[in-house]
């Protein structure tokens, strides 16, 4: 389980360096800003992966612990399959995903890659140019746990709202700075 998540992890890491390394070649610009969370996507998996190998360690010892405890199996099953639904829904409400963001004086591009979505939209790119950007908002619902950024722009006469990115995984220090960012874009 331990090699599965570490693969997974290599296996994300060459595929966002990739798209970093192609965002970086298209954006040659005076006035440029980025947003990266990568470090922090590592950190979330990472725990992720202690977490499992905690699990499969308390599965190894399983016998030891109830001789331990004391509790009946069918207590310890309970309290085992409860505590991996409750890590699992949490991490599946916080809806984490890859975030890059680079906002020139001509245009945003946003990239994410959202990867605990087993179907429907799970990565994308906006770029849009600042004579179209009219508004964004900022969602946070779930008592916290999901944080998400929505651009809405003006094409073809009409108001399109593009569908809500994650922003879960990004520190205090960049959601300030997208914010700070995206303000000075509209203006």
């Amino acid at each position: 389980m331990f090699f599965i998540c570490i693969f997974l992890i290599n296996l994300q890491e060459k595929y966002l360096i990739n798209k970093e390394f192609i965002a970086k070649e298209r954006l040659i610009t005076y006035n440029q800003m980025e947003i990266d969370n990568k470090k922090n996507v590592k950190k979330f998996h990472i725990t992720g992966a202690i977490f499992f190998l905690g699990l499969a360690l308390f599965t190894f010892f399983w016998r030891d612990v109830y001789e331990l405890l004391g509790k009946p199996v069918y207590t310890m099953r309970i309290i085992f399959s409860s505590l991996i639904l409750f890590v699992v829904g949490i991490a599946y409400l916080m809806n984490p995903a890859y975030f890059y963001c680079a906002i020139t004086d001509r245009k945003i591009t946003i990239r994410y890659f959202k990867f605990l979505r087993y179907w429907g939209n799970t990565e994308g790119m906006i770029e849009v140019f600042k004579n179209e950007v009219k508004g964004y908002e900022l969602f946070s619902y779930n008592y916290g746990l999901t944080q998400e950024l929505q651009i809405s722009v003006k094409e073809q006469g009409q108001l399109v709202t593009y569908p809500p990115i994650s922003i879960k995984l990004l520190n205090k220090k960049q959601k300030m700075q997208l914010v700070q960012a995206l303000e000075d874009f509209i203006k």
